[in-house]
């Protein structure tokens, strides 16, 4: 075998990919000190066309040298930025939508209270006499369920105003009947 054979060949071969690899790492060296001492859009605007050439470590320098770098300086005065409030009503657009849903719950749940504080029991009652007394319970619907107060049966006081308290009356399957009788007709339980 000699050195003109296949494994002379190969071993020229290998010589010769090593020298362009060590040729391309030096170019690629060079190139990127060069990119280095310019700006950064430069720096960045060389990723489209000269640093392809750079190996994958340099472009990775190059990558990273664009991160580090510092933003430039704004020019303007220490006092040129911009109050809470400014920025609050410059976001204040944006905010509509979640402004709108909040309000819209706010008074879901404000009107839910309201309601649930008016019909909520105040007390149970029962009448003063041991005989019954006229009242009429009317249902939302308009139908009078029941044409008297009984003597020992405890009732609903829902509101008492200028001497009148509402009662009301379970009627299974129409719901409450409600009646308004005199606040001197009735007693508090304990």
């Amino acid at each position: 075998m000699s050195e003109s054979g296949p494994a002379g060949r190969i071993a020229q071969a290998r010589a010769d990919a090593q020298a362009a690899d060590a040729a391309n790492a030096r170019a690629s060296k060079a190139l990127l000190a060069k990119l280095l001492g310019q700006s950064i859009e430069k720096r960045f605007a060389a990723f489209e066309g000269e640093a392809r050439s750079l190996t994958p470590t340099d472009r990775r320098a190059l990558l990273k040298s664009i991160k580090d770098a510092e933003a430039p300086e704004r020019p303007g005065t220490a006092g040129d930025t911009a109050s809470r409030i400014a920025i609050w009503r410059s976001l204040l657009p944006y905010r509509v939508g979640a402004i709108a849903v909040s309000v819209v719950v706010v008074a879901t749940v404000l009107t839910a209270v309201v309601i649930a504080a008016r019909n909520t029991p105040s007390h149970a009652v029962m009448i003063a006499t041991d005989q019954p007394i006229a009242a009429q319970f009317r249902t939302p619907a308009g139908i009078i369920v029941a044409d008297r107060l009984e003597p020992k049966t405890p009732y609903v006081a829902v509101e008492e105003n200028a001497g009148q308290t509402r009662l009301r009356l379970w009627v299974p399957s129409q719901g409450y009947a409600v009646a308004t009788v005199p606040t001197d007709w009735l007693r508090r339980l304990p």
